[in-house]
């Protein structure tokens, strides 16, 4: 590849894969669709958000005055311009996901045990 391009090409396709990496790489990771998509800006993103309607995945949106609420299924009204508004949503959000995750993964724990406890017994009649 290289005796076809110069190094300055080289160099500018490098940078363009490691932005479209750093921009995608979450992405290409992913076993299946997502459960959530979360948009800050509901009238910027609004292919993500007709998308992600067409897939049925659910889509939490911060809607500012601008935006129509009736195209996000869960809407939370706010600034969306606001830095620091943005920053406590999507804070809050984060914990609240990480509870049910957590949560999730303990009622999974308990009923793998309760499982193994009914099959020792059955084995053991």
């Amino acid at each position: 590849m290289e005796a076809m391009y110069s190094k300055l090409e080289l160099q500018r396709f490098e940078e363009e894969i490691e932005k479209l990496n750093e921009n995608f790489g979450g992405i290409k990771d992913m076993d299946g669709e997502p459960d959530l998509l979360v948009v800050v800006d509901t009238v910027d993103d609004d292919l993500a958000v007709a998308e992600a309607k067409r897939m049925n995945i659910p889509v939490v949106g911060i809607v500012d005055t601008n935006a129509d609420p009736r195209l996000i299924e869960f809407p939370v009204p706010a600034n969306d311009d606001s830095i620091k508004t943005v920053e406590l949503i999507l804070k809050q959000l984060t914990e609240a996901i990480e509870a049910g995750s957590a949560k999730r993964t303990e009622t999974t724990t308990k009923a793998k045990a309760t499982d193994a406890e009914e099959a020792a017994k059955r084995e053991a009649k």
